[in-house]
């Protein structure tokens, strides 16, 4: 249960966000997505689950993409993580060709 309410909550923050960067209000935005201002409030502070369908009404009044909705900040996509990746690994491999050359051989004494 602690998975569904982390994301009910960051469901509501992302909400909140968006709707404060249209400056909006709740009431505002409940009445363009079909949805009461206390409805907006309990959702925004994780409480409530909106519907599918409601989740697309909100996202039309904020005139967004359903996505955004569910892209919270600081979360990284699948491309960027894939990038890191590869990028640490690619340091790892060069200092580890780094090291290899910087090792001289021992001389040899007949």
């Amino acid at each position: 249960m602690r998975l569904v309410a982390s994301l009910r909550k960051l469901f509501g923050k992302r909400l909140r966000e968006l709707r404060t960067e249209k400056g909006f209000n709740q009431l505002y935005l409940g009445e363009l997505a079909g949805v009461s201002e206390d409805f907006i409030s309990l959702v925004e502070r994780g409480i409530n689950t909106p519907s599918f369908e409601t989740i697309e009404a909100l996202a039309a009044a904020l005139e967004t993409d359903v996505t955004a909705l569910f892209t919270f900040p600081g979360q990284q996509s699948d491309r960027q993580r894939v990038r890191m990746v590869r990028t640490k690994k690619a340091a790892a491999r060069a200092r580890g060709a780094k090291q290899t050359a910087s090792r001289k051989p021992k001389s040899r004494k007949s």
